[in-house]
């Protein structure tokens, strides 16, 4: 395929994605983000004028539509796109909508505690992100 075409696959995948998680149809955006990230790498990213903020923002909506789903195999997924959001990308500071995904796939998973944990801690994440940004 041509550049072109791919870069017009990739904007209506995002759009789809976009819209069927809007409307809460999860196993739709799943697969239209599943084939989104098959087909961009972060290598790749330039061609088709994205950034890794882009990127990690499209990883996000994936983990969300696994977490929709619900389905065991579906929240493990989940979790670890969201801890590879935290571990490997984090100059793009996503790490407490990172937390807080995890916190609601501990949640789904009936691991009220842990989520609990990750949820009550997120605004005390965020006061410390923003003492590192000053």
């Amino acid at each position: 395929m041509d550049l072109n075409t791919l870069q017009e696959m990739v904007k209506s995948l995002v759009c789809d994605g976009c819209e069927a998680l809007s409307e809460n149809r999860c196993h739709n955006a799943l697969g239209s983000f599943s084939q989104l990230l098959d087909i961009l790498t972060p290598s790749d990213l330039q061609k088709f004028y994205l950034s890794n903020i882009h990127y990690v923002v499209l990883l996000y909506g994936q983990a969300n539509a696994l977490l929709g789903t619900g389905q065991c195999e579906e929240l493990a997924k989940a979790e670890d796109l969201l801890k590879t959001i935290i571990t490997q990308y984090t100059k793009e500071r996503f790490n407490c909508l990172a937390y807080y995904g995890i916190g609601n796939v501990y949640f789904r998973q009936n691991r009220s505690p842990s989520g609990m944990y990750e949820i009550a801690i997120l605004p005390y994440r965020v006061v410390h992100l923003n003492l590192l940004m000053d």
